[in-house]
């Protein structure tokens, strides 16, 4: 197992694998790590953090968005 903690400046990154991983299938999984000190954080500081980390996504709006629960579910 190969763990690596980066902070990325731009949405592209490049990662360096050690030798021993060239040709085999290698599993990438991104997540964002939560401080360490986070359960000591007050509420408003905990939702202070949330808004931080995921405000940088972009938003869609989904106000025009139908879903038609009978027209879903209808399989024939």
């Amino acid at each position: 197992m190969f763990t690596k903690t980066i902070t990325p400046k731009t949405t592209s990154v490049t990662i360096e694998l050690p030798d021993e991983y060239i040709g085999k299938n290698v599993k990438v999984t991104a997540s964002v790590e939560v401080p360490k000190n986070y359960e000591k954080l007050t509420l408003a500081e905990r939702l202070e953090h949330i808004k931080n980390t995921y405000s940088k996504f972009p938003r869609k709006d989904l106000s025009k968005l139908k879903f038609d629960r009978d027209e879903a579910n209808d399989f024939e």
